[in-house]
Parts: C-alpha cells; structure tokens; sequence
C-alpha cells in the first residue's frame, strides 16, 4: 500500500471515529415566531422541545412537514424568478446588474435567482416537473434542490421521467454524478456508473411503444429488430409478453424468462470520472492556512484590488485561480498538490463511497422504524390532499405554514399587489413582476425562519448521526430537498438571533432582510460576548436603513481592524472613516502590503486561520502554487526556515507578484481613486464601465472640481442620471443624495424611512 493510500485510510478512519463519539447533546428552549393569521405584528409563541417533538425523530417529521410547504412556494417563486430575468425588471429598479438587485431588495444571492429562473424556465413547458416538485402527482416531493439541477440539464420531454425518477431514488450528490455523466457523454437519458444508457431508468422509444400496441410482428423486422432488442425496449415488451426470441406472440417459457431477466454482465468499462470527486458542483475543499494575522489582512486587500481588475465583484475562487496564474506566469513550477488536497477533503468530509452511505442508509432505516413514522407517501401527502388535523403545539406551526401556502399560490396569479403603490410604477410589466417576487419572498422568507428554529435545535442536540446524516448540509439536501447554504444560513440566524432580542425583532418583522441580518450576525457574533444594548440597538437600526453593499464595507473594515488590532472590532464605522476606507490611489494596495509584511515579520507568533472553501481541483492548484512559493523561499533564504514561516513567506510572495503586475496606474485618478474605482450609486457593485459624471451639469454653470464630481457606472449615469431612473445633488463625497426608485439615500443609508421593509 502507498504512503498516500495509507493516510487516506488513516483520514477515513479517523473521520468515522470522530462521527462515533457524537453525542445527543442537551435540548434547549425553542422560541418559534409565529404570527397570528389575523393580526399585522408577529406573536412569539415559546415552545419546549420536549413538549413540541418529543424526540428527534419527532423534530425530523416536523422539519419535513415544513420543507414539503417550502417547496410548495417554490413554485411561485420559481415563476415569478422567470418573469424578472426574461424582463430584465432590475433595470427598471435602478439597478445595472442582477446581483445587486437579489442581494439589496430581496436579501438573496444572485445565483439563487438564476436557478430559481432555470426552474421557472422548465416548469413553463412541463406539468410534469411542476408536479414533481410539489408531490402533486402522488409521490414525495421532488425538492427544489434536485429540480434546479434538472431543470438546467434542460432534458427532453421524453427523457423528463427518467431524470425525476432518479432524482426521487437517489440522493442528491448521485443526481449530480449522473447528470454529470450525461453530460459528458452529450446523453439525454441517465447512465450507469459504466457510462452506458441506465435501462432501469430509460423509458422505451416511442416509436416501439406505439408499434407494439398496433403491429407487434413488425418488431421481428430487419428495420426494428435492433432498436427493439436495446434493454429498455427489451423490458417494455417483456412486460407486454411480446419476445423478440420466441414468434411473435408466443408466451416465452420461465427459463427464458429468467435468462433474460438476469443476462450476463456488460464488459466493465472505464468510468467517465471519478465517482468519489464527480458532481455537478466539485466536492468543497475546506483549507485552514494558519497565518501572521498581518498576512491574512493583506490577503483580503489583494482580494479588493483582484475586484478592480476584474470590473465587478469576484469569487474566492476566482482569485486564488488570478494567483495560481501569476504564479505560473512568472515561472515558477506550479503543480496541483492532490495527494495534499485529498488528505485535507478526506480528514474534512466524509468522502462518497457505497459504504458510507449504505451506513447511512442503515441508520436512516432504524431510526425511522423506532420512532414509528409513517411511510414516505403519507408523510409527504401530495399537495392538496387532505391531511390529518395536527396536535399540540404543533398545530399553530403547520397551520401558519398551509396559510403562507395559500397566500403565495393566491399571488403567483395576482395582477395587482396589496399596499400603496405608484401607477407608474404599476403600469410596467417588468417592475410589477419584480414586486411580485419580493412579496412572493417575504411569505418565503417566515417559512425559512420556522425551518431554521428547527434545523438550529437539531444542530444543538447533534441529531445528524442519529438520523443518519453526516451533518446539517448533508441532511438539509438529502432529506428536505433544500440547498446547503440556505440551510446553514436559517441555522445561523436562528441560533446567533437568540442573544440578539432587538435584531431577532427587526428580522422577525421583516424590517431587515437575511442579507443584512447575516452581515450584523458575523460582525456581532464571532467576539462571543455580551454586545450592549445600545450598540445592538444601533446595529439593528443602522441594518434597516443601510444598503448591505455598505455593510460588506464595513465587515471588511472592521475584519481589518480585528486582524491589525486598530480598534474595537464591532464598534460603529462613521461615514468619513468608511468613505476613506474606498479610496486606493494605484499602487496604494502594493504599499499596504509591504507595510503589512514588516508587520508580519515582527509579529509571527500570532497566527489567525485563513479559511478558504474551494472546489477540489482549484484548492490542488492553490495548494500546488503555495507550496512552490514556499520552497523558492526556503530555497533563497539565508537561514532555514520552519514550514510555518516558509508558508506565510510564499503567501506574501505571490500576493506581491500579483500586486506588482496589477496594482499600476489605469487611467485618470482623480474621483475614480477617491471612490474606490467603483460605481457610487447604491448597492451597485460595478467597477467596471466607469464614468466622471460631473453633479451640477457643466451646462448648468457646474465646475471640475472634485466636490461637483462622483464616479457612475455606465447603467447609472446614461440610463440613471440621463434617463430619469435616478437623481444625484450635493457635494462628493459625503453629502450626495441619490434618489432612486423613490428612495433617498446619503452615504448608502436610507433616508427617508419606509414604513415597512426597506426594499
């Protein structure tokens, strides 16, 4: 056995152990919000675990209940998604990108609208998905998850069934596998793990179908023989009792039967691709770089300055590929490191193999029947079907949750909207179905909140093994049907929200979207101290009213603050101090770096994580680039050096190379270096298309100074400023008031406060 077979084992066997040692932890008080049906506010209801569930199978059941009616909105939401990208209604909001119009109005990242579009898109042109998405047709429901996947696939009708019926069949990390293979292989139905057609999934040809009910002896024909004798063709007719071996219509005999039913297996064949690393998404590799706290602020600020290159906000992802490349480029032996990269996933994550999941499986078996529950089809009644009446505490949940139900059915058909709302406004198609959308979210959104009282009450009595799960991604997809991160996210809220009663408040009446509740909870919740009630009260209110492009802001400022230890790292940012915090004249970000490398090298004693999740493959190169920096260090330092310092070293020499190549003069400074190379319109996020647009028209007697001069993207000033969708006066940079879409903003915060969410 290789050395590195050998630690992989070692990794697996550790990672099983540590799964072993899981303990229920103890139950907790669970507070639900749950609103009365006639009443605006929202009316706390404290609920006892014990008294609620029971038992953690108990909480499973009702945490499925609840996700059956999530994805019964997902429908809705799914179609008004549709509606707004095929409109482009942002552009009617005044915003230049989708991105930003998820992330400020409706408190969601823009791929969960582009996905939810996807399904809009294929539920358009198949009843038969929509019904397998809401359990209409009998069956459990599909799960927004697994139909987002299929729904991009973007399979034929006639290969539609195949796909719903292994998304039903299998868990999710084997639907992507299979569509990966599909894909590869340019298949329109599912292969097997030999990469041939899967006949146990393939409907028959609709050709040979039609045949056989019309004139079966032409299957026996030179022209159909073959196509007929194809295994999915060859069970379709079996099942008929037509044989392509006997005349046609002679009843085979038992032994042919059975012959035929077991044939001999197929010549194993080479699989597409790894089975432990395929899925439509890479399995995330999850690296812990211990680092001088200097190195890691310098991390974040070449991050920023990749953002200015590029023209828009980028991934992390995105920018250890632009390291790894500049790496390369400046020839040093980059190799990806995989041995290194499958140690960290296998010693991180429970890899994907038969056993593991035939484990799970097991424990899922027993749990269900010790805790009696009911079958898959009772449990997950289809939609519309009557359903027993609950009981006890849960009753007001599930009551509530049918009433949002019904409320974004009602919408989804809904020509007009509640509330005031301008006729101008009502007169566009593209700002209506964007409406739409956001009150379509909000009845979302209470939903996610009851989910995530749950999903954080499991986490706190560690359930996920006992269920047979290996943690809370892994059972939010496979048993609820919903994505990884959104689980997390509602855990989060619902678990860091508890300490936070005056932010809890302003979430639970939906004065503050997810969005900016998980940017106050990350600023407020890593200290793990009390927070004043003032500062919370200013946390609360500042999120209300600000954009959470701002927010980002001044997360990323205040993460500078706690890694150089400048300040308190949760105290209020003012405007100047985070209006400065923009402003990178060229060549600035090289200069703070070799600030931040002195600082470095006086204190390197005190290491912070840097926690990076990448795909499998990119995190070998960004390993494979860090570990060739380190040894070109080791290589030409005059002493030796220890591991640590030699990697800390080769970080700071790529993140200079980069700096060197990148952080130059790019055109006219001016207003562009004062604001950031970014446009200042709020919550836009483009540095890209960059304009000098001048406050009071020069036309109007307006002079070149930079007080009358503001950065716009090309959107925000031709079709904003010129086009009428938005209004900027004052003086830059910090007394500027921009109006757009009826709202007023001076420095990213709301000045005019809305009576109700700030959207």
């Amino acid at each position: 056995m290789s050395a590195g077979t050998s630690s992989r084992s070692r990794s697996l066997a550790a990672v099983a152990g540590s799964r072993a040692k899981d303990n229920p932890a103890q139950p907790r008080t669970l507070t639900l919000a749950v609103p009365p049906a006639t009443a605006g506010g929202f009316r706390p209801i404290p609920v006892s675990p014990s008294s609620l569930c029971g038992s953690v199978h108990r909480m499973d059941a009702l945490a499925a209940a609840l996700a059956t009616r999530l994805q019964r909105v997902t429908l809705p939401l799914a179609r008004a998604a549709a509606a707004v990208c095929s409109s482009r209604a942002w552009f009617e909001l005044g915003h230049s990108r989708a991105e930003d119009f998820a992330r400020e109005r409706l408190g969601r990242t823009g791929r969960w609208l582009r996905d939810l579009a996807a399904l809009g898109r294929a539920l358009e042109t198949s009843l038969q998905l929509q019904e397998a998405v809401e359990g209409a047709d009998g069956r459990p429901p599909l799960g927004a998850v697994a139909a987002v996947a299929i729904a991009r696939f973007e399979p034929a009708a006639d290969a539609l069934s195949s796909w719903i019926a292994l998304g039903r069949s299998a868990p999710v990390r084997e639907l992507r596998r299979r569509l990966a293979h599909a894909r590869a292989a340019d298949s329109l139905y599912p292969l097997d793990g030999n990469g041939l057609p899967d006949d146990l999934l393939h409907p028959p040809d609709r050709i040979i179908e039609w045949i056989a009910q019309t004139s079966p002896e032409l299957l026996h024909g030179p022209a159909l023989r073959e196509r007929a004798a194809r295994p999915w063709n060859r069970r379709h007719l079996e099942s008929l009792g037509i044989s392509l071996d006997a005349p046609c219509g002679a009843a085979p005999d038992a032994t042919e039967r059975d012959s035929r039913r077991d044939p001999p297996p197929e010549p194993t064949v080479e699989p597409l691709v790894d089975p432990r690393l395929d899925e439509d998404r890479e399995p995330l590799l999850r690296l812990q770089i211990d680092l001088p706290a200097p190195v890691a602020a310098a991390f974040h600020e070449i991050r920023r300055l990749h953002d200015r290159v590029v023209g828009h906000r980028t991934t992390t992802v995105d920018f250890t590929d632009a390291l790894v490349a500049e790496a390369r480029a400046t020839g040093l032996p980059v190799r990806p490191e995989v041995e290194t990269a499958f140690d960290r996933l296998c010693a991180t994550r429970v890899i994907d193999d038969p056993a593991r999941e035939a484990e799970w499986n097991h424990r899922r078996r027993a749990g269900s029947s010790a805790a009696g529950d009911l079958p898959a089809s009772e449990r997950f009644p289809p939609a519309g079907a009557p359903e027993p009446a609950p009981s006890g505490d849960v009753g007001p949940l599930i009551s509530r949750a049918d009433e949002l139900v019904a409320r974004a059915c009602a919408l989804q058909g809904a020509t007009w909207l509640p509330g005031p709302v301008a006729p101008a406004v009502m007169a566009a198609s593209a700002a209506a179905a964007a409406l739409r959308l956001q009150a379509l979210v909000l009845l979302e959104q209470e939903l996610r909140r009851m989910l995530g009282e749950l999903l954080a009450e499991l986490r706190a009595r560690r359930a996920w093994h006992a269920l047979g799960f290996c943690d809370l991604r892994h059972y939010a997809e496979e048993r609820l049907g919903i994505s990884r991160s959104s689980a997390e996210d509602a855990a989060l809220l619902a678990r860091e929200l508890s300490r936070l009663p005056q932010l809890r408040a302003a979430f639970e009446a939906d004065r503050i979207t997810p969005a900016a509740a998980l940017r106050v909870v990350r600023v407020l919740a890593p200290s793990r101290r009390a927070v004043p009630p003032e500062l919370e009260r200013y946390w609360a209110e500042h999120a209300e009213s600000t954009t959470v492009r701002r927010l980002d802001d001044e997360r990323l400022l205040l993460r500078e603050r706690d890694l150089l230890r400048t300040a308190d790292p949760i105290a209020p940012v003012p405007d100047a101090e985070w209006s400065a915090s923009l402003a990178r004249a060229p060549g600035a970000s090289a200069e703070r770096l070799r600030h931040w490398a002195r600082l470095a090298a006086e204190r390197s004693t005190d290491a912070v994580p840097l926690l990076l999740v990448l795909p499998f493959s990119r995190g070998a190169d960004f390993l494979g680039a860090l570990a060739a920096a380190a040894e070109c260090v080791r290589t030409y330092s005059a002493e030796p050096l220890d591991p640590y310092d030699a990697r800390w070293l080769g970080l700071l020499s790529l993140l200079t190379s980069y700096a060197a190549t990148h952080d130059h003069h790019r055109g006219p400074i001016g207003v562009f270096a004062r604001d950031g190379w970014r446009c200042r319109a709020p919550g836009c996020t483009s540095h890209s298309n960059l304009e000098d647009h001048h406050v009071q028209y020069r036309s109007h007697g307006g002079d070149d100074s930079p007080e009358n001069r503001v950065t716009l993207c090309r959107y925000h000033h031709q079709r904003g400023e010129h086009g009428g969708r938005m209004r900027v006066v004052g003086r830059a940079p910090l007394d500027l008031e921009f109006t757009v879409d009826g709202a007023t903003y001076r420095n990213e915060r709301r000045t005019d406060r809305p009576a109700g969410p700030p959207r």
